[in-house]
């Protein structure tokens, strides 16, 4: 074969190659192209399937989170209830098997505090029946005594009975207080309304106190306004009773008290200020407790059942309304706020 043959053959395979080579480039370059469109395809899977993923993840977590919290909730708000002396309302916790079953304990501890709180006033009222005729025969014959119908008395003698005689008083009205917070416990639930005039009210509570008041030298301010509220009227009288009634009790001589009633809006608001040492900041809510009476305070000596104000608070909470100590830079403020109409 010529030289030249060989060198026709040597370019043939040359283009061969070089077409070959050119072929296996262009499928080189649609197999780069398929995978880099694939990929692509698969990164956007991924982020959906990952942005998929996220939102079930959060929604299952939310979930779970609610169901945690519901409970858990309820739970708070069963101790808050019973925490606040509410225990007519039953306890029902929903949720996970435990918390159930810890939401049938706290139903149970209200039922057994009802049982308790039943068997406590049960118990007061009984004492106090119980005591109060032996304390009655007590009192008439310290009394009998002391006008000397048994016979005349030395001085020594006239003191002892004296004291026997202020004691037992003193002892019997304990005890009537402690009958009658007991009385207005039941009452409370049963209120009488009718259409009351506020002036009236108010005046006709403050009458009783005009003799304490002027042997004690205060001055008295009554500023009540002609309106009208729907209330049962004694026990209205009793929570002004009660408040002015412990103005004067705790007002020093020469001091002041001053009663403001007046109608403001859908409420009515009662006011009794006195020019006494005040309530200090950390009784201001416990004074409304029943049997309790405060720190006793320099030169006082002031003694009570601790009964009054607790009283009011029941009477006022049973119309709808609430009671409160406000600060002041001197003396006592009490206020007392009524609804005008009470909700059926």
């Amino acid at each position: 074969m010529s030289a030249q043959a060989i060198g026709e053959r040597v370019d043939a395979l040359i283009d061969s190659a070089r077409d070959v080579l050119a072929i296996n480039n262009r499928v080189v370059d649609r197999e780069v192209e398929r995978l880099r469109v694939s990929a692509e395809q698969v990164q956007r899977n991924i982020i959906v399937l990952l942005i998929f993923s996220t939102a079930v993840a959060l929604g299952i977590a939310l979930a779970l989170t609610r169901a945690i919290a519901r409970p858990i909730t309820e739970i708070d708000a069963a101790i808050r209830q019973l925490g606040g002396a509410d225990f007519s309302r039953p306890i029902a916790v929903r949720g996970p098997d435990d918390l159930k079953t810890l939401g049938e304990r706290l139903d149970w501890l209200r039922r057994r505090l009802v049982e308790l709180e039943a068997e406590k006033n049960r118990f007061l009222r009984h004492l106090s029946h119980e005591l109060k005729t032996p304390l009655t025969a007590l009192r008439e014959g310290a009394e009998l005594l002391h006008d000397e119908i048994g016979g005349p008395l030395s001085s020594q003698q006239r003191k002892v009975v004296g004291i026997m005689k202020d004691n037992s008083i003193k002892l019997q009205r304990l005890i009537e207080e402690l009958l009658d917070y007991q009385r207005a416990l039941h009452a409370a639930a049963a209120l009488e309304v009718r259409m009351v005039s506020l002036n009236t009210v108010v005046h006709e509570a403050a009458q009783p106190h005009e003799l304490a008041a002027q042997a004690k030298g205060l001055r008295v301010a009554i500023d009540a306004d002609s309106a009208t509220l729907e209330a049962d009227p004694d026990k209205l009288r009793s929570i002004v009773d009660n408040l002015i009634g412990n103005a004067v009790k705790f007002t020093p001589a020469g001091g002041s008290v001053s009663v403001l009633a007046r109608a403001s809006g859908d409420q009515t608001l009662i006011d009794v200020i006195d020019s006494g040492p005040g309530v200090p900041a950390e009784e201001r809510e416990a004074i409304f407790d029943s049997f309790f009476r405060g720190r006793a305070r320099a030169g006082a000596r002031v003694e009570g059942s601790g009964l009054g104000l607790a009283i009011a608070r029941e009477f006022v909470e049973a119309h709808g309304g609430r009671i409160s100590v406000l600060a002041e830079a001197r003396g006592g403020h009490f206020r007392v706020a009524l609804p005008r109409r009470i909700a059926a």
